[in-house]
């Protein structure tokens, strides 16, 4: 059930509205190897002629050389069912629970968001964003920010992004938006009643018109460049993005869901965090220009190790 009004037109005399950001209480990404092999299931004894079947009726066909019984993967239930103990604090509901994910689980055959729903206390609203590119963990924050705003008080959202690079089937991807290797990070967030404009926002962009975009971007949310960490995504020059005393870090290619976040929580765990972080990033594809506004006030917890890496506010303990 949803509710809907007409738009209101902005006018000339409207002052922007204070933005209200997602803080932060806990952060956490974890890589992974080459995975587990498909294992047989009885429910789906011809797995091959079931993928083949579903990639054909989007228009696409299976990987060329790719061999159920020797295959590989790491599904985002088994990233799920890894990365959530590393989050601590088992006890305490969370709300909503959103994986953010460019395209279907190489193996469809367990639900990730019916998992994460199991491993989550409070029964959390489960959903899933795909099939936006880089701009799925953006649309991930909005909708767990919207969700939480209609809250009467605090509440909190676990919101994941995966990354998954081995696929039975071919994936129309131009070659530098290829994945470059499996990988899930989460957010826990929270946020009480909106008091302004939503920490999310987006634009539609033509490749010659990114540069304007940024800055016009920054502006709309009130961006505190002074007190912020710009965190920009590949595509986007970085000349396009005023000054920003909290410094900008750039993202490496190759992993266009995980990325931003991975980037910014090795930065955290590198050096004394500022009061806010922008993500900034653009997926070319779509044509979306996306910007998310988070509060890092009280990140001082931090492990690091191996695999995977944590941070959490002075009041949450991270486990490590």
């Amino acid at each position: 059930m949803f509710t809907a009004q007409p738009p209101v037109v902005a006018t000339a005399t409207d002052t922007p509205p204070r933005i209200t950001p997602l803080r932060v209480l806990r952060g956490v990404y974890r890589e992974f190897g080459r995975g587990l092999p498909y294992e047989p299931d009885p429910l789906h004894p011809p797995l091959r002629e079931y993928l083949r079947d579903l990639a054909e009726l989007h228009g696409v066909g299976l990987r060329a050389g790719f061999d159920l019984s020797t295959a590989r993967r790491t599904t985002f239930v088994e990233m799920a069912e890894a990365l959530v103990p590393l989050l601590g604090d088992a006890d305490r509901p969370t709300d909503v629970v959103a994986l953010a994910h460019q395209a279907p689980d190489a193996d469809f055959r367990r639900s990730a968001t019916c998992r994460l729903n199991d491993l989550l206390p409070g029964s959390p609203m489960p959903f899933a964003v795909s099939d936006q590119g880089s701009a799925a963990p953006f649309t991930a924050l909005r909708l767990a920010a919207a969700y939480l705003s209609a809250a009467a008080g605090p509440r909190r959202a676990l919101v994941l992004a995966a990354d998954q690079a081995d696929l039975p089937y071919d994936v129309p991807l131009r070659p530098e938006d290829r994945i470059a290797g499996d990988a899930m990070a989460a957010l826990l967030v929270e946020a009480g009643p909106r008091t302004g404009g939503g920490p999310v926002a987006t634009s539609l962009v033509s490749a010659g018109s990114v540069a304007r975009a940024v800055p016009a971007l920054l502006e709309r949310l009130a961006v505190p460049l002074r007190s912020t960490l710009v965190v920009l995504g590949p595509g986007i020059d970085p000349g396009a993005v005023p000054d920003a005393a909290g410094g900008t870090v750039l993202v490496e290619s190759g992993m266009p869901c995980t990325g931003g976040w991975v980037t910014l929580l090795d930065h955290l765990v590198r050096g004394g965090p500022p009061p806010y972080a922008a993500l900034l990033d653009l997926a070319p594809g779509q044509g979306v220009l996306s910007l998310a506004l988070l509060d890092l006030s009280g990140v001082v917890a931090e492990t690091s190790s191996g695999s995977h890496v944590a941070v959490s506010t002075e009041h949450e303990e991270c486990a490590s």
